[in-house]
């Protein structure tokens, strides 16, 4: 159930940032308790420089895995909206 988060992973990696969106919007359409799949939709923002998509998405992924420590730390770290 990991393969479209996974596949985006790798497109971040090979700067392909465009193409891993849709693969991680994919991955939480198909299993939407997926948090490490928010949790890169949340770097995947914070990337392109959207705090607060960023902070949406982590807080997502908390939200469906509430021991999910990189959340609550990158949530910590990324800057509200203003």
């Amino acid at each position: 159930p990991k393969a479209h988060n996974n596949l985006g992973v790798v497109l971040m990696q090979l700067d392909e940032p465009a193409l891993a969106l849709g693969h991680f919007r994919e991955e939480t359409q198909r299993h939407p308790w997926n948090a490490d799949a928010w949790f890169n939709l949340g770097l995947w923002a914070e990337m392109q420089g959207d705090a607060a998509a960023a902070r949406t998405y982590y807080g997502r992924a908390i939200r469906e895995n509430p021991a999910y420590a990189p959340a609550y730390e990158k949530l910590g770290r990324t800057p509200p909206a203003r």
